[in-house]
């Protein structure tokens, strides 16, 4: 999981690079290692939700990929102090045949699963994916090569800011996130 989110971090400040380079085969990793996590992240995010050092939390969902390999990386981020933890709710691989409903459809399935009062999803994604490959257009490179990662050093900030407003994350009390933003 620390290896996942150290590519979602290199991925923001760097830009896209294969996974399969890094990571090997992201599905067997993903089989081997997410179920083992799942539950304790499942309870360290619930158990945050549900106490009052948790003002707030924003969650997004990142398309990743290089090469043939593509995925959806459900994260969440939470405030707490001066700190900005990251939690990994769930990674998915992504299909070309897919819209944004079933994206959608999934990241509400991983919510459900934990205690969520208020949150915001955010959708962030390489416009390519959705102009090119779900209007039909080939995309090239095994039909995914040119989808990217944008994260926190760049989509992430913008989005999230767009959405919440700095006014609004005062206003919940999240100052240190609207002094990131």
């Amino acid at each position: 999981l620390k290896l996942a989110q150290t590519l979602v971090d290199t991925g923001a400040r760097h830009g896209a690079y294969s996974t399969r380079d890094a990571l090997g085969n992201m599905s067997a990793l993903a089989l081997r290692q997410l179920p083992r996590m799942y539950n304790q992240v499942k309870v360290k995010v619930t158990c945050a939700l549900g106490s009052n050092a948790s003002l707030g939390i924003a969650v997004t969902c990142h398309s990743q990929a290089s090469g043939p390999d593509a995925c959806y990386v459900l994260t969440a981020y939470q405030v707490e102090g001066s700190r900005l933890k990251r939690y990994v709710l769930g990674v998915r691989e992504a299909e070309l045949r897919e819209g944004p409903e079933q994206v959608h459809h999934w990241v509400q399935n991983v919510l459900s699963e934990f205690v969520m009062s208020d949150i915001r999803t955010v959708y962030v994604s390489e416009p390519r994916l959705w102009a090119a490959g779900f209007a039909g257009s080939p995309l090239g490179g095994g039909g995914r090569g040119r989808i990217c990662l944008r994260c926190a050093g760049c989509s992430l900030g913008a989005v999230v800011q767009a959405v919440l407003g700095k006014r609004s994350l005062q206003a919940r009390g999240l100052h240190e996130l609207a002094e990131l933003l």
